[in-house]
Protein backbone atom coordinates (compact mmCIF):
# COMPACT_ATOMS: atom_id res chain seq x y z
CA UNK A 1 0.00 0.00 0.00
CA UNK A 2 1.36 3.40 -1.00
CA UNK A 3 1.97 5.95 1.72
CA UNK A 4 -0.14 9.10 1.86
CA UNK A 5 1.90 12.22 2.62
CA UNK A 6 1.64 15.98 2.91
CA UNK A 7 3.54 17.27 -0.10
CA UNK A 8 4.88 20.68 -1.06
CA UNK A 9 4.21 21.46 -4.71
CA UNK A 10 5.79 24.11 -6.91
CA UNK A 11 2.59 24.95 -8.78
CA UNK A 12 -0.91 23.79 -9.53
CA UNK A 13 -1.76 23.06 -13.18
CA UNK A 14 -2.29 26.05 -15.48
CA UNK A 15 -2.62 28.63 -12.70
CA UNK A 16 0.86 30.12 -12.93
CA UNK A 17 0.38 31.03 -16.59
CA UNK A 18 -2.46 33.46 -15.99
CA UNK A 19 -4.02 32.60 -19.35
CA UNK A 20 -7.67 33.03 -20.20
CA UNK A 21 -9.88 30.26 -21.51
CA UNK A 22 -9.86 31.41 -25.13
CA UNK A 23 -12.87 31.19 -27.43
CA UNK A 24 -16.10 29.96 -25.86
CA UNK A 25 -18.22 27.77 -28.16
CA UNK A 26 -21.78 28.89 -28.81
CA UNK A 27 -24.70 26.58 -29.35
CA UNK A 28 -26.60 27.82 -32.39
CA UNK A 29 -30.15 27.28 -33.57
CA UNK A 30 -28.96 24.47 -35.82
CA UNK A 31 -27.49 22.65 -32.80
CA UNK A 32 -30.74 22.83 -30.87
CA UNK A 33 -32.84 21.86 -33.89
CA UNK A 34 -30.59 18.84 -34.44
CA UNK A 35 -31.43 17.74 -30.90
CA UNK A 36 -35.13 18.14 -31.63
CA UNK A 37 -34.73 15.93 -34.69
CA UNK A 38 -32.88 13.31 -32.64
CA UNK A 39 -35.68 13.31 -30.07
CA UNK A 40 -38.26 12.89 -32.81
CA UNK A 41 -36.41 9.81 -34.06
CA UNK A 42 -36.37 8.33 -30.56
CA UNK A 43 -40.00 8.94 -29.61
CA UNK A 44 -41.07 5.33 -30.12
CA UNK A 45 -44.82 5.01 -29.52
CA UNK A 46 -45.22 8.66 -28.52
CA UNK A 47 -46.81 11.12 -30.91
CA UNK A 48 -45.67 14.08 -28.79
CA UNK A 49 -43.28 14.97 -26.00
CA UNK A 50 -44.41 17.57 -23.47
CA UNK A 51 -41.57 19.06 -21.45
CA UNK A 52 -42.15 21.08 -18.28
CA UNK A 53 -39.68 23.65 -17.00
CA UNK A 54 -39.25 26.35 -14.38
CA UNK A 55 -36.34 28.29 -12.93
CA UNK A 56 -34.88 25.34 -11.04
CA UNK A 57 -35.89 22.63 -13.49
CA UNK A 58 -34.94 24.23 -16.77
CA UNK A 59 -32.39 21.85 -18.24
CA UNK A 60 -34.57 19.69 -20.47
CA UNK A 61 -36.29 22.62 -22.19
CA UNK A 62 -33.00 24.49 -22.41
CA UNK A 63 -31.36 21.46 -24.03
CA UNK A 64 -33.71 21.73 -27.02
CA UNK A 65 -34.04 25.52 -27.26
CA UNK A 66 -31.37 27.48 -25.39
CA UNK A 67 -34.32 29.03 -23.52
CA UNK A 68 -34.45 28.57 -19.75
CA UNK A 69 -37.52 29.75 -17.82
CA UNK A 70 -36.27 32.36 -15.38
CA UNK A 71 -39.14 32.77 -12.89
CA UNK A 72 -42.11 31.40 -14.74
CA UNK A 73 -43.30 27.99 -15.84
CA UNK A 74 -42.93 26.93 -19.46
CA UNK A 75 -43.98 24.00 -21.64
CA UNK A 76 -42.27 22.74 -24.78
CA UNK A 77 -44.26 20.43 -27.06
CA UNK A 78 -42.30 18.39 -29.60
CA UNK A 79 -44.39 16.48 -32.17
CA UNK A 80 -43.14 13.37 -33.92
CA UNK A 81 -43.17 15.43 -37.11
CA UNK A 82 -43.44 19.13 -37.72
CA UNK A 83 -42.79 22.30 -35.78
CA UNK A 84 -42.43 22.39 -31.96
CA UNK A 85 -44.49 24.74 -29.80
CA UNK A 86 -43.56 26.59 -26.62
CA UNK A 87 -45.95 27.99 -24.02
CA UNK A 88 -44.53 30.76 -21.82
CA UNK A 89 -45.57 33.52 -19.43
CA UNK A 90 -45.51 37.28 -20.00
CA UNK A 91 -41.79 37.80 -19.48
CA UNK A 92 -40.80 34.56 -21.13
CA UNK A 93 -42.44 35.81 -24.30
CA UNK A 94 -39.64 38.19 -25.30
CA UNK A 95 -36.91 35.88 -24.03
CA UNK A 96 -38.25 32.99 -26.13
CA UNK A 97 -37.65 35.04 -29.27
CA UNK A 98 -33.97 34.11 -28.98
CA UNK A 99 -34.75 30.50 -29.93
CA UNK A 100 -32.92 30.05 -33.21
CA UNK A 101 -35.31 27.93 -35.24
CA UNK A 102 -38.95 27.92 -36.24
CA UNK A 103 -41.48 27.09 -33.55
CA UNK A 104 -44.91 28.28 -32.49
CA UNK A 105 -45.09 30.45 -29.38
CA UNK A 106 -48.11 30.81 -27.11
CA UNK A 107 -48.34 33.17 -24.14
CA UNK A 108 -50.25 31.83 -21.15
CA UNK A 109 -50.47 34.69 -18.61
CA UNK A 110 -51.12 32.42 -15.58
CA UNK A 111 -47.51 31.23 -15.97
CA UNK A 112 -46.51 34.81 -15.11
CA UNK A 113 -45.69 36.35 -11.73
CA UNK A 114 -48.50 37.25 -9.30
CA UNK A 115 -50.29 40.50 -10.08
CA UNK A 116 -49.05 40.83 -13.65
CA UNK A 117 -51.57 41.49 -16.44
CA UNK A 118 -53.82 38.59 -17.30
CA UNK A 119 -54.98 39.86 -20.69
CA UNK A 120 -56.50 37.49 -23.22
CA UNK A 121 -56.25 34.40 -21.03
CA UNK A 122 -57.16 31.33 -23.04
CA UNK A 123 -57.58 28.06 -21.19
CA UNK A 124 -54.37 26.08 -21.12
CA UNK A 125 -56.06 23.02 -22.57
CA UNK A 126 -57.07 25.16 -25.56
CA UNK A 127 -53.44 26.15 -26.11
CA UNK A 128 -52.33 22.53 -25.82
CA UNK A 129 -54.81 21.64 -28.54
CA UNK A 130 -53.47 24.49 -30.68
CA UNK A 131 -50.03 22.95 -30.20
CA UNK A 132 -51.33 19.75 -31.78
CA UNK A 133 -52.38 17.61 -28.84
CA UNK A 134 -55.61 15.62 -29.09
CA UNK A 135 -57.37 12.92 -27.11
CA UNK A 136 -55.81 10.21 -29.30
CA UNK A 137 -52.21 11.39 -28.88
CA UNK A 138 -49.67 9.32 -26.98
CA UNK A 139 -47.84 11.89 -24.89
CA UNK A 140 -44.51 11.49 -23.13
CA UNK A 141 -44.44 13.91 -20.20
CA UNK A 142 -40.98 15.09 -19.18
CA UNK A 143 -40.46 16.92 -15.90
CA UNK A 144 -37.09 16.40 -14.25
CA UNK A 145 -37.30 13.61 -11.68
CA UNK A 146 -36.53 9.98 -12.52
CA UNK A 147 -38.67 7.76 -10.30
CA UNK A 148 -37.54 4.26 -9.34
CA UNK A 149 -39.19 1.24 -7.69
CA UNK A 150 -37.61 2.30 -4.40
CA UNK A 151 -39.80 5.42 -4.43
CA UNK A 152 -42.93 3.31 -4.02
CA UNK A 153 -44.51 5.00 -7.05
CA UNK A 154 -45.68 3.92 -10.46
CA UNK A 155 -42.78 5.44 -12.40
CA UNK A 156 -44.68 5.46 -15.68
CA UNK A 157 -47.75 7.22 -14.28
CA UNK A 158 -46.14 9.59 -11.76
CA UNK A 159 -45.64 13.15 -13.00
CA UNK A 160 -43.54 15.87 -11.38
CA UNK A 161 -45.49 18.64 -13.10
CA UNK A 162 -47.72 21.17 -11.27
CA UNK A 163 -51.24 19.91 -10.69
CA UNK A 164 -52.91 22.81 -12.51
CA UNK A 165 -50.97 21.89 -15.66
CA UNK A 166 -51.79 18.20 -15.35
CA UNK A 167 -55.48 19.09 -14.89
CA UNK A 168 -55.38 20.88 -18.23
CA UNK A 169 -53.51 17.99 -19.84
CA UNK A 170 -56.20 15.56 -18.71
CA UNK A 171 -58.85 17.69 -20.38
CA UNK A 172 -57.01 17.04 -23.65
CA UNK A 173 -55.98 13.39 -23.37
CA UNK A 174 -56.84 10.60 -20.92
CA UNK A 175 -54.36 9.44 -18.31
CA UNK A 176 -53.99 6.17 -20.20
CA UNK A 177 -52.36 8.13 -23.03
CA UNK A 178 -49.83 9.90 -20.77
CA UNK A 179 -46.56 8.42 -19.56
CA UNK A 180 -43.51 9.76 -17.75
CA UNK A 181 -40.79 9.96 -20.42
CA UNK A 182 -37.88 11.43 -18.42
CA UNK A 183 -35.85 8.31 -19.21
CA UNK A 184 -35.40 9.73 -22.71
CA UNK A 185 -33.45 12.64 -21.24
CA UNK A 186 -31.52 11.27 -18.25
CA UNK A 187 -31.75 7.49 -18.36
CA UNK A 188 -28.28 6.14 -17.64
CA UNK A 189 -28.14 3.90 -20.69
CA UNK A 190 -29.73 6.10 -23.34
CA UNK A 191 -30.52 9.58 -22.01
CA UNK A 192 -29.94 12.41 -24.45
CA UNK A 193 -28.33 14.60 -21.78
CA UNK A 194 -26.09 11.78 -20.55
CA UNK A 195 -23.89 11.51 -23.65
CA UNK A 196 -22.71 14.93 -24.77
CA UNK A 197 -21.47 16.38 -28.04
CA UNK A 198 -18.22 18.24 -28.65
CA UNK A 199 -19.52 21.72 -27.87
CA UNK A 200 -21.01 20.58 -24.57
CA UNK A 201 -17.73 18.95 -23.58
CA UNK A 202 -15.75 22.08 -24.42
CA UNK A 203 -18.21 24.23 -22.46
CA UNK A 204 -17.77 21.89 -19.49
CA UNK A 205 -13.99 22.24 -19.67
CA UNK A 206 -14.25 26.02 -19.74
CA UNK A 207 -16.68 26.04 -16.83
CA UNK A 208 -14.35 23.75 -14.88
CA UNK A 209 -11.40 26.02 -15.55
CA UNK A 210 -13.23 29.12 -14.38
CA UNK A 211 -14.93 27.63 -11.32
CA UNK A 212 -11.75 26.05 -10.01
CA UNK A 213 -9.79 29.27 -10.45
CA UNK A 214 -12.48 31.21 -8.61
CA UNK A 215 -12.44 28.72 -5.74
CA UNK A 216 -8.66 28.85 -5.55
CA UNK A 217 -8.71 32.66 -5.46
CA UNK A 218 -10.88 32.54 -2.35
CA UNK A 219 -8.63 29.95 -0.70
CA UNK A 220 -5.57 32.10 -1.35
CA UNK A 221 -7.19 35.15 0.23
CA UNK A 222 -8.58 33.68 3.44
CA UNK A 223 -7.60 35.63 6.51
CA UNK A 224 -8.56 35.39 10.14
CA UNK A 225 -11.48 37.63 11.08
CA UNK A 226 -12.97 37.99 7.59
CA UNK A 227 -16.65 37.15 7.15
CA UNK A 228 -18.04 34.58 4.77
CA UNK A 229 -19.49 37.37 2.64
CA UNK A 230 -16.10 39.11 2.48
CA UNK A 231 -14.45 35.87 1.42
CA UNK A 232 -17.11 35.24 -1.22
CA UNK A 233 -16.20 38.48 -2.97
CA UNK A 234 -13.03 36.75 -4.19
CA UNK A 235 -15.14 34.35 -6.26
CA UNK A 236 -15.51 37.22 -8.75
CA UNK A 237 -18.44 35.49 -10.38
CA UNK A 238 -19.05 36.54 -13.98
CA UNK A 239 -22.38 36.83 -15.74
CA UNK A 240 -22.32 33.17 -16.76
CA UNK A 241 -25.35 31.37 -15.27
CA UNK A 242 -24.81 29.40 -12.07
CA UNK A 243 -26.28 25.96 -11.43
CA UNK A 244 -26.11 26.19 -7.61
CA UNK A 245 -25.86 28.91 -4.99
CA UNK A 246 -22.24 29.54 -4.09
CA UNK A 247 -20.92 28.05 -0.86
CA UNK A 248 -18.47 29.94 1.35
CA UNK A 249 -18.83 28.45 4.82
CA UNK A 250 -16.79 28.62 8.02
CA UNK A 251 -17.06 26.39 11.06
CA UNK A 252 -20.53 25.13 11.96
CA UNK A 253 -22.08 26.70 8.86
CA UNK A 254 -20.36 24.06 6.72
CA UNK A 255 -22.43 21.37 8.42
CA UNK A 256 -25.59 22.81 6.85
CA UNK A 257 -24.40 21.61 3.46
CA UNK A 258 -26.20 24.04 1.15
CA UNK A 259 -25.94 27.29 3.10
CA UNK A 260 -25.05 30.57 1.41
CA UNK A 261 -22.36 32.81 2.94
CA UNK A 262 -23.38 35.05 5.83
CA UNK A 263 -22.29 38.49 6.94
CA UNK A 264 -22.06 37.54 10.60
CA UNK A 265 -19.77 34.49 10.61
CA UNK A 266 -16.07 35.28 10.90
CA UNK A 267 -13.16 32.96 10.16
CA UNK A 268 -11.25 31.69 13.18
CA UNK A 269 -7.99 29.78 13.38
CA UNK A 270 -8.70 26.07 13.25
CA UNK A 271 -12.10 26.43 11.57
CA UNK A 272 -13.17 23.95 8.95
CA UNK A 273 -13.80 25.82 5.69
CA UNK A 274 -15.77 24.94 2.55
CA UNK A 275 -15.50 26.95 -0.68
CA UNK A 276 -17.45 26.05 -3.80
CA UNK A 277 -19.32 27.33 -6.81
CA UNK A 278 -20.71 26.05 -10.10
CA UNK A 279 -21.18 27.46 -13.52
CA UNK A 280 -23.38 25.20 -15.61
CA UNK A 281 -21.76 21.86 -16.51
CA UNK A 282 -19.34 21.61 -13.60
CA UNK A 283 -18.83 22.33 -9.91
CA UNK A 284 -15.72 22.77 -7.79
CA UNK A 285 -15.82 22.58 -3.99
CA UNK A 286 -12.96 22.23 -1.53
CA UNK A 287 -13.01 21.60 2.21
CA UNK A 288 -10.06 21.99 4.55
CA UNK A 289 -9.04 23.41 7.91
CA UNK A 290 -7.74 26.92 8.50
CA UNK A 291 -4.42 25.83 9.97
CA UNK A 292 -0.82 26.17 8.81
CA UNK A 293 1.05 22.93 9.38
CA UNK A 294 1.11 19.36 10.64
CA UNK A 295 1.53 20.72 14.16
CA UNK A 296 -2.15 21.74 14.01
CA UNK A 297 -3.38 18.50 12.42
CA UNK A 298 -4.51 15.93 14.99
CA UNK A 299 -3.67 12.33 14.18
CA UNK A 300 -7.37 11.45 13.90
CA UNK A 301 -7.83 14.10 11.22
CA UNK A 302 -4.68 13.03 9.38
CA UNK A 303 -5.85 9.42 9.27
CA UNK A 304 -9.30 10.52 8.12
CA UNK A 305 -7.86 12.65 5.32
CA UNK A 306 -5.47 9.88 4.30
CA UNK A 307 -8.40 7.49 3.87
CA UNK A 308 -10.45 10.10 2.05
CA UNK A 309 -7.58 10.74 -0.37
CA UNK A 310 -7.25 7.02 -1.01
CA UNK A 311 -10.98 6.92 -1.71
CA UNK A 312 -11.03 9.72 -4.27
CA UNK A 313 -7.87 8.30 -5.86
CA UNK A 314 -9.60 4.93 -6.19
CA UNK A 315 -12.59 6.69 -7.73
CA UNK A 316 -10.48 8.39 -10.40
CA UNK A 317 -8.48 5.26 -11.10
CA UNK A 318 -11.63 3.15 -11.54
CA UNK A 319 -13.08 5.50 -14.17
CA UNK A 320 -12.93 3.85 -17.56
CA UNK A 321 -15.19 3.70 -20.59
CA UNK A 322 -17.11 0.46 -20.26
CA UNK A 323 -16.74 0.21 -16.48
CA UNK A 324 -19.98 -0.22 -14.57
CA UNK A 325 -21.14 2.26 -11.97
CA UNK A 326 -20.95 -0.56 -9.45
CA UNK A 327 -17.23 -1.00 -10.20
CA UNK A 328 -16.49 2.61 -9.28
CA UNK A 329 -18.66 2.40 -6.16
CA UNK A 330 -16.86 -0.73 -4.99
CA UNK A 331 -13.46 0.87 -5.60
CA UNK A 332 -14.40 3.61 -3.13
CA UNK A 333 -15.92 1.18 -0.65
CA UNK A 334 -12.74 -0.89 -0.65
CA UNK A 335 -10.89 2.13 0.76
CA UNK A 336 -13.48 3.46 3.20
CA UNK A 337 -15.35 0.36 4.27
CA UNK A 338 -19.08 0.87 4.59
CA UNK A 339 -19.64 4.31 3.08
CA UNK A 340 -22.22 5.43 5.61
CA UNK A 341 -20.01 4.37 8.51
CA UNK A 342 -17.18 6.46 7.09
CA UNK A 343 -19.55 9.41 6.81
CA UNK A 344 -20.47 9.34 3.10
CA UNK A 345 -24.22 9.81 2.97
CA UNK A 346 -24.79 10.10 -0.78
CA UNK A 347 -23.45 8.45 -3.91
CA UNK A 348 -19.72 8.67 -4.62
CA UNK A 349 -20.09 10.96 -7.60
CA UNK A 350 -22.65 11.73 -10.28
CA UNK A 351 -23.20 12.97 -13.82
CA UNK A 352 -23.64 16.66 -14.50
CA UNK A 353 -25.03 18.89 -17.23
CA UNK A 354 -26.57 22.35 -17.08
CA UNK A 355 -28.24 21.09 -13.91
CA UNK A 356 -25.85 20.22 -11.11
CA UNK A 357 -26.95 16.59 -10.66
CA UNK A 358 -28.36 14.88 -13.74
CA UNK A 359 -28.24 11.24 -12.63
CA UNK A 360 -25.72 8.86 -11.10
CA UNK A 361 -24.56 5.33 -11.90
CA UNK A 362 -22.52 5.09 -8.70
CA UNK A 363 -24.57 2.84 -6.45
CA UNK A 364 -24.38 -0.79 -5.35
CA UNK A 365 -25.32 -3.20 -8.10
CA UNK A 366 -25.54 -0.61 -10.90
CA UNK A 367 -24.73 -2.35 -14.18
CA UNK A 368 -24.96 0.77 -16.34
CA UNK A 369 -21.66 1.41 -18.06
CA UNK A 370 -19.64 4.59 -18.33
CA UNK A 371 -19.54 5.97 -21.86
CA UNK A 372 -17.59 8.45 -23.93
CA UNK A 373 -19.24 11.87 -23.79
CA UNK A 374 -20.17 11.74 -20.11
CA UNK A 375 -19.48 14.70 -17.83
CA UNK A 376 -18.75 13.27 -14.39
CA UNK A 377 -18.25 14.79 -10.95
CA UNK A 378 -16.01 13.33 -8.26
CA UNK A 379 -18.32 14.41 -5.48
CA UNK A 380 -18.66 12.73 -2.12
CA UNK A 381 -18.49 14.48 1.20
CA UNK A 382 -17.28 12.46 4.17
CA UNK A 383 -18.38 13.84 7.53
CA UNK A 384 -18.12 12.44 11.04
CA UNK A 385 -19.77 15.12 13.12
CA UNK A 386 -19.03 13.57 16.49
CA UNK A 387 -15.31 13.64 15.72
CA UNK A 388 -15.27 17.08 14.04
CA UNK A 389 -14.10 15.52 10.78
CA UNK A 390 -15.20 16.56 7.31
CA UNK A 391 -13.58 16.24 3.88
CA UNK A 392 -14.71 17.09 0.38
CA UNK A 393 -12.77 17.59 -2.85
CA UNK A 394 -15.17 17.93 -5.78
CA UNK A 395 -13.96 18.34 -9.34
CA UNK A 396 -15.19 17.34 -12.78
CA UNK A 397 -13.88 15.11 -15.55
CA UNK A 398 -14.92 14.26 -19.09
CA UNK A 399 -14.89 10.75 -20.46
CA UNK A 400 -13.68 10.77 -24.06
CA UNK A 401 -12.71 7.94 -26.37
CA UNK A 402 -9.84 8.31 -28.81
CA UNK A 403 -12.02 9.83 -31.55
CA UNK A 404 -13.54 12.35 -29.14
CA UNK A 405 -10.13 13.25 -27.73
CA UNK A 406 -8.98 13.98 -31.27
CA UNK A 407 -11.98 16.26 -31.83
CA UNK A 408 -11.27 18.16 -28.60
CA UNK A 409 -7.59 18.54 -29.47
CA UNK A 410 -8.39 19.88 -32.94
CA UNK A 411 -11.30 22.12 -31.90
CA UNK A 412 -9.53 23.74 -28.94
CA UNK A 413 -5.77 23.29 -28.61
CA UNK A 414 -5.88 25.57 -25.54
CA UNK A 415 -8.38 23.35 -23.74
CA UNK A 416 -6.37 20.29 -24.70
CA UNK A 417 -3.19 21.79 -23.22
CA UNK A 418 -5.00 22.57 -19.98
CA UNK A 419 -6.36 19.04 -19.79
CA UNK A 420 -2.94 17.50 -20.38
CA UNK A 421 -1.32 19.66 -17.72
CA UNK A 422 -3.98 18.53 -15.23
CA UNK A 423 -3.43 14.89 -16.13
CA UNK A 424 0.33 15.29 -15.74
CA UNK A 425 -0.20 16.89 -12.33
CA UNK A 426 -2.54 14.19 -11.06
CA UNK A 427 -0.27 11.39 -12.23
CA UNK A 428 3.11 12.97 -11.54
CA UNK A 429 2.45 15.04 -8.42
CA UNK A 430 -0.49 13.36 -6.69
CA UNK A 431 0.25 9.81 -7.80
CA UNK A 432 -3.29 9.23 -9.09
CA UNK A 433 -3.13 7.04 -12.19
CA UNK A 434 -5.67 7.90 -14.90
CA UNK A 435 -6.89 6.03 -17.94
CA UNK A 436 -6.36 7.88 -21.22
CA UNK A 437 -10.08 8.62 -21.54
CA UNK A 438 -10.27 10.57 -18.25
CA UNK A 439 -9.94 14.30 -18.93
CA UNK A 440 -9.92 16.57 -15.84
CA UNK A 441 -11.68 19.93 -16.22
CA UNK A 442 -10.58 21.54 -12.92
CA UNK A 443 -7.28 23.30 -12.22
CA UNK A 444 -7.49 21.82 -8.71
CA UNK A 445 -7.91 18.21 -9.91
CA UNK A 446 -8.09 15.77 -7.04
CA UNK A 447 -6.48 18.36 -4.78
CA UNK A 448 -7.00 18.29 -1.02
CA UNK A 449 -5.50 21.18 0.94
CA UNK A 450 -4.93 19.92 4.51
CA UNK A 451 -3.67 23.32 5.71
CA UNK A 452 -5.56 26.24 4.23
CA UNK A 453 -3.00 28.71 5.55
CA UNK A 454 -0.53 26.97 3.22
CA UNK A 455 -2.01 26.20 -0.19
CA UNK A 456 1.37 24.98 -1.44
CA UNK A 457 0.82 21.78 0.55
CA UNK A 458 -1.49 19.06 -0.73
CA UNK A 459 -2.31 15.47 0.14
CA UNK A 460 -0.59 13.01 -2.21
CA UNK A 461 0.88 9.55 -2.49
CA UNK A 462 4.53 9.51 -1.37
Amino acid sequence: MKNVVRKKIAALPNLAKGEGVGNIPELAGADYLSRVRQAQKRMGEYTHLLLYGDREHFSNIEYFTGFDPRFEEALLIIPREGVPSIIVGNEGSDYANMIGYELRKFVYPPFSLPGQPRNDVRPLDSMLRSAGLTETCKIGVIGWKLFSPEDGLDAEKSFDVPFFIMESMLKVAPLSNLSNAIELMIGLDSGMRIINDLKELLLSEIAGTLTSRNVYRVLQNLREGMTEIEASEYLKISGMPLSVHSNVNFGKNLSYGLASPTAGTKLKRGDVVGIGMAYRRTLCHKVGYFVESAAEEPETRKAFYDTYFRAISAWYQALKIGATGETVYEAVRKETGDLSQFGIGLNPGHLIHTDEWTNTPFWPGCKSRLSSGMMVQCDFTAAQAGRDLIAHAEDGVLLADEATRKKIREASPAAWRRIQERRDFMIGQLGIMLCDEVLPTSDLPGVIFPYLCDTDTVVAFG
